[in-house]
């Protein structure tokens, strides 16, 4: 599809509706015995009552050259021979269709009603269904049936008819129409599904809507404008731990909500679980943009799943190459009420690219005694921005706040951006809030992204946990697990005990290497005891360039956290230069713990370590535990005589380099040192050591290099 059009939408199908208006009903047949009757008025509506002669056991089969429905007229299918029907199989052959009102097929009962034009077709406003069964609509050129015969609108004329159960439409490569929804309301009896299989899907104010069935959409792009929805609503449907998708779009090119346009699920009655929300577009992207403001609402585009009064939400599954909420697009999952089943439903996202800025939001929320879902994000790389949460999972209510779970979607993952991902139990809740955790076998978290998991409740604040192999945290990125909650404005009705509105923990585990640059992680509380920071590094932990690690009490006689580095000696490295801290303080209670293990330790003269507490607290311990080495063993006593220069000092090196001098050089990779900067040497890497210092023939073998 040719994306350009989209801005002159709207002149396209201007065009169409007025010529649909001015042109009515016009219905004529193809054959297949297809009869359509002069128009009967009832009402003050025009019925154009149709028959057909050609039955296959329980399908019957209409051939239309044109199919338009006028604005208050009705295509009216009857069954004067009241035939047990469990199809209607309808093809156009003609133009596009056009239609403004109502298809009626009530006398065949439950009975499917299939429509296929090639050529297009639009629904407009007044456009309704009158169906007992499920609605099938498509623009590819034929229906396939269980037996293998296919049911061709290509060509006017015979076709090949089947009594065997109809499985699908054509297929959609070939499809070059749309189906256009404008401003029509398109809802089957309740259990019913509404299927549109397209080239191209266009809803500008339209609404398709099922309750306790199925919407499915196959199309190569689908765009939807005007406050367009799409919604699956549950009332009396499955049962907790049955559920089911109520909305499922395939599509191969392009996703597009803007102007308010909504992709929803929800249920509001006790004990029934609300159904799924499934989209996939193979290779192509989603963009969720724009928000609708009049003088009565503002509403946002969105994707979202909601559950009220007792329900249980439906989850959100979502696959693309790129995803882009931007404009105060959402994609979200919402519970509230008083029960404790009423759970938010769970979001997935499987995309190479995530983009997030301008107000966007993927959140799950719950307001009530529900539970929150969890987020869970596959991706390669996220970039995020903006003052307000990216991603966020938060609880106002009684119950606990999901979970954020991001992974890479294959080996590398970064997280980009000034915006933050919280995990948060708002002031006045009682639920906690959720965990935040990164995996990726090599993880880069950059120019200033903010992990924050906070509580300004009395529920304990949530922990962040990071996993990889190497790790890198720069640029003013912020791990922060925050408790700003004071325990003198305690919530109504909840408890005052001990432990109230604590902060969790962070810990950042790499196998191999973590570099912390210019960034901070934090563990800060106002008045409650502060949780612990542990850090894990296989072969290296470098702090560089003014990073921090803190664990610190605001006031009260809460205690400072502890913060670990490393739980065992191997062959690992601890590094911090360049003015970097770690910090555990206290004002009135005692400050935290420091624990380092490392088989080496090195601490630049600018950088800090301090446990240390108020005056009426208690100073934490820092310890520093490196191998236990005898400095006298293997000392050798020296010869009092001096050994002969000249036969020590050959001039090999002038020799080899044809020049009349040697040299002896030092050199630093990447920057310049500065006169307190470290020089970690290449040693580790040419030599293993297997954790233990490396003995006198491993160290012979490092020999004089000639420059």
């Amino acid at each position: 599809m040719n994306k350009a059009f989209y801005p002159a939408l709207y002149l396209c199908l201007s065009a169409m509706s007025f010529a649909a208006y001015c042109q009515g009903t016009n219905i004529t047949s193809s054959g297949l015995g297809t009869n359509i009757n002069l128009p009967r008025e009832d009402g003050g509506a025009s019925f154009y009552d149709i028959t057909s002669t050609s039955r296959r056991g329980e399908n019957l089969f209409f051939s239309f050259d044109q199919f338009n429905v006028g604005e208050g007229d009705v295509a009216n299918f009857i069954n004067p021979d009241a035939l047990n029907i469990n199809n209607i199989i309808s093809r156009v052959t003609g133009e596009a269709s056009v239609i403004y009102g109502e298809i009626n097929s009530r006398e065949f009962g439950e009975a499917h009603f299939f429509l296929i034009n090639p050529s297009g077709i639009t629904f407009g406003q007044g456009a309704t269904l009158n169906v007992g069964g499920s609605f099938h609509v498509s623009t590819t050129d034929s229906i396939v049936f269980q037996d293998g015969a296919v049911f061709s609108a290509a060509l006017s004329g015979p076709a090949t008819l089947s009594s065997a159960v109809p499985l699908s439409f054509g297929f959609l490569e070939s499809s070059v129409a749309a189906i256009t929804i404008e401003n029509a309301r398109l809802e089957p009896d309740p259990g019913k599904t509404l299927s549109l299989v397209a080239a191209d899907i266009i809803l500008v104010g339209g609404e398709l809507r099922v309750t306790d069935g199925l919407i499915n959409i196959e199309a190569q792009t689908l765009l939807m404008d005007n406050q367009s929805i799409l919604n699956s609503s549950t009332v009396a449907g499955s049962a907790p731990g049955s559920e089911k998708d109520g909305i499922i779009i395939n599509l191969l090119d392009h996703l597009a909500l803007k102007n308010g346009s909504q992709i929803t699920s929800n249920v509001s009655t006790e004990g029934i679980h609300a159904n799924d929300i499934s989209i996939i577009v193979d290779s192509g992207e989603i963009k969720i943009a724009g928000e609708f403001i009049d003088f009565f609402s503002n509403i946002s585009s969105q994707i979202s799943s909601s559950a009220s009064r007792g329900g249980i939400a439906g989850n959100i599954a979502i696959t693309a190459s790129k995803l882009e909420l931007t404009d105060s697009g959402r994609i979200q999952a919402t519970s509230s009420g008083l029960s404790e089943q009423s759970e938010a439903g769970d979001i997935t996202l499987w995309v190479d690219e995530l983009t997030i800025d301008q107000g966007g939001l993927i959140a799950n929320r719950t307001t009530g005694s529900g539970a929150g879902g969890t987020i869970t994000i596959n991706a390669n790389t996220i970039n995020i921005s903006g003052e307000t949460p990216a991603i966020l999972s938060a609880t106002k209510g009684r119950g606990n706040a999901g979970n954020i779970m991001i992974r890479a979607k294959e080996h590398h993952l970064a997280i980009k951006g000034n915006g933050t991902i919280s995990a948060e139990s708002i002031s006045g809740a009682t639920g906690s809030a959720g965990s935040i955790t990164i995996e990726a076998a090599d993880l880069l978290i950059t120019d200033e992204v903010t992990l924050s998991a906070n509580t300004s409740s009395v529920g304990r604040g949530g922990s962040i946990s990071v996993n990889g192999d190497n790790i890198e945290i720069s640029n003013g990125a912020n791990l922060t697990a925050e408790s700003l909650f004071v325990p003198d404005s305690l919530p109504l009705g909840s408890d005052a005990g001990a432990g109230l509105g604590e902060s969790g923990s962070i810990s950042v585990t790499a196998s191999n290497q973590l570099i912390l640059d210019n960034s901070r992680i934090n563990l800060n509380t106002q008045q409650t005891d502060a949780g612990n920071i542990v850090i894990r590094a296989g072969r290296l932990f470098r702090m560089v360039n003014q990073s921090e690690i803190t664990t610190s009490v605001a006031g009260g006689d809460g205690d400072g956290g502890d913060i670990r580095i490393n739980e065992v000696i191997d062959a690992n490295i601890v590094i911090l230069s360049d003015s970097s801290t770690l910090r555990a303080n206290a004002r009135q209670g005692a400050g935290g713990n420091i624990n380092i293990k490392a088989y080496a330790y090195i601490i630049s003269p600018d950088s800090v370590i301090d446990a240390s507490a108020g005056p009426a607290g208690l100073d934490g311990v820092i310890t520093v535990t490196t191998p236990d080495v005898d400095a006298t063993t293997g000392i050798l006593q020296l010869p009092e005589s001096f050994l002969d220069r000249s036969a020590l000092l050959e001039n090999r090196c002038a020799m080899r380099t044809a020049s009349n001098r040697s040299s002896f050089l030092i050199s630093a990779r990447g920057r310049e040192p500065g006169p307190d900067a470290l020089l970690v040497s290449d040693i580790p890497t040419l030599i293993s050591t297997q954790g233990e210092l490396p003995s006198t023939e491993m160290l012979a073998q490092l020999t004089t290099r000639c420059w």
